[in-house]
């Protein structure tokens, strides 16, 4: 399951218009037939404007992107993913965790960081470990139409 799939150039304009929050939404209520939690809805509108300037950064173009794509048999869900080709031309994706932290501090537990969140210090695991541990899991390409 996929929230949003769409090109690059689709993805900028719906950031720029604000229309991410509203579709997200809707795709999720489709999918869970519940309504996303508010805390869920402000991640989305302030990471994806941060990863809309990455992509703009970075002038990646022809490229297609996941968001909130929901692994098989599994609860846990992939922010965001770019599909595309390297300078060789070779195909790539990559794998990206979002996060709303305004600090993160190194732990004595291996993989993890402690962070302000909800309201009060918590060991979280550190996302390129978490998104290291996503590569396990099979994923479908998406299509382009």
């Amino acid at each position: 399951m996929k929230l949003y799939t769409g090109t690059i150039e689709q993805f900028n304009q719906d950031v720029l218009r604000n229309q991410m929050p509203d579709k997200l939404q809707k795709a999720y209520e489709t999918y869970y037939y519940r309504m996303a939690n508010p805390g869920e809805v402000r991640a989305w509108t302030n990471s994806l404007q941060f990863m809309k300037n990455a992509i703009e950064y970075a002038s990646l173009k022809e490229d297609m992107i996941v968001v909130e794509y929901e692994l098989p048999y599994s609860n846990q869900r992939i922010d965001c993913m770019l599909f595309g080709r390297g300078p060789a031309h070779e195909e790539n994706v990559v794998l990206m965790e979002l996060k709303q932290w305004s600090k993160a501090e190194e732990c004595d537990v291996e993989n993890n960081v402690v962070t302000f969140v909800a309201g009060r210090n918590r060991m979280e695991a550190h996302p390129s470990y978490q998104v290291g541990g996503y590569h396990m899991e099979p994923i479908s390409l998406p299509s382009t139409g």
